[in-house]
């Protein structure tokens, strides 16, 4: 569903990241880490079709659903404008099949407590035909909702 070629990412006169390479068919769960203005946020923005690279290639197959930052652990019922980013989350997934999506999540326990963060990690593990690449500093996160070691890209 995501195949990475030799990408590359270049602004102004500094080089955000290059030759990177990876792929994930449909169900992997990647996490994205790294220090801050390392790419992580400018990688998911190229998957997502927001943001050209300097080289190489993102080849993307499937819907793209984008949630950056901010979600909050606030699950009552309130009106769509007021609603936190999970509620909307759950709502954009209604009637989608998990085959069909790649999720791309942007620092997404940024305002989460312990139960949201456990309920995010949950909600991601029990689809497995779901595809998520999670871009976070939070390494308890990128560590629970991924399958192993491999699934894990370092940004510098």
């Amino acid at each position: 569903m995501i195949t990475i070629k030799n990408l590359g990412l270049q602004l102004g006169t500094r080089e955000i990241f290059s030759d990177l390479n990876f792929d994930a068919p449909q169900g992997d769960k990647i996490g994205i880490t790294g220090g801050e203005g390392s790419g992580k946020s400018s990688l998911l923005d190229i998957i997502a079709g927001r943001l050209l690279p300097t080289s190489g290639t993102a080849k993307i197959s499937g819907k793209i659903i984008y949630v950056a930052g901010n979600i909050s652990s606030d699950f009552s019922e309130l009106r769509m404008a007021e609603m936190s980013a999970i509620e909307k989350l759950k709502r954009k997934l209604r009637g989608l099949k998990d085959e069909e999506i790649i999720l791309l999540l942007d620092e997404p326990t940024k305002n989460l407590d312990n139960e949201g963060v456990e309920w995010l990690i949950k909600f991601i593990l029990t689809r497995p035909k779901l595809t998520v690449v999670a871009a976070s500093n939070d390494r308890y996160f990128i560590n629970r909702q991924k399958r192993s070691p491999a699934d894990q890209i370092y940004l510098q």
